[in-house]
């Protein structure tokens, strides 16, 4: 896919892999500028296979595919979780939760676990805006979540045939990860319309302004 993605890649070279898989062909069409395709591409040639092909690239731009796979997980768990209740901010039996602050920054000191004993005072905390549900970002050294929540994690492992050990690359160390914790969602804080078309708002870190406005658009905010 990162040499030719049918959905986005429109170059004949491209196509051409694309459609023969012939690496040695691709190596002489591949302009000089393609420097992590081609050296994907002398890989393919040198071990005649595919299989630990990354290992090519920095560290930084093998774990961006890594973090990029976690996420995807990470987005299938919530709107799985999502289907179900309908609320970014209901807490479920068996949730892993964070306090947050003004700018909805977890205190990762601080982990809940959500139970029969204080799921009422955790979902009116929720509403308040003082702690967040958080789903995992999977590797090999996560806890996944239980109850319903947990159930959710196992079922979307399982469809994509997964599970944590995955994670942990005994061929390459550096592309192992051994996971994180993300809250399910955020409010912009000082929102403010500034005339007809400009909007100010502040975020917490590692939220990005782009996914907010995607959110403004599907909503057909006029």
């Amino acid at each position: 896919m990162y040499i030719y993605d049918p959905e986005f890649d429109r170059e004949d070279y491209r196509k051409t892999f694309g459609e023969t898989g012939d690496a040695r062909k691709a190596m002489k069409e591949f302009p000089e500028y393609l420097t992590f395709e081609r050296s994907l591409l002398g890989y393919i040639i040198r071990e005649n296979t595919y299989k630990d092909a990354f290992s090519v690239f920095p560290r930084y731009l093998s774990m961006f595919f890594i973090h990029a796979y976690q996420s995807y997980i990470f987005n299938r768990i919530l709107s799985e979780r999502m289907k179900l209740t309908g609320s970014m901010y209901k807490v479920l039996g068996g949730d892993i939760l964070y306090p947050v602050d003004r700018y909805f920054n977890p205190d990762r000191n601080q982990m809940i676990r959500a139970s029969s004993y204080n799921i009422e005072k955790l979902n009116r905390l929720s509403m308040e805006n003082r702690i967040r549900p958080a789903i995992p970002l999977i590797g090999y050294d996560t806890e996944l979540s239980s109850g319903l929540e947990g159930d959710i994690e196992k079922k979307i492992m399982e469809d994509e045939e997964i599970n944590k050990k995955d994670f942990n690359l005994s061929s390459d160390r550096r592309m192992g990860s051994s996971g994180d914790y993300r809250i399910i969602s955020v409010l912009p804080v000082d929102f403010k319309i500034i005339g007809k078309n400009k909007i100010k708002f502040s975020l917490g870190k590692g939220v990005y302004a782009t996914s907010l406005l995607r959110e403004f658009i599907k909503g057909n905010l006029n």
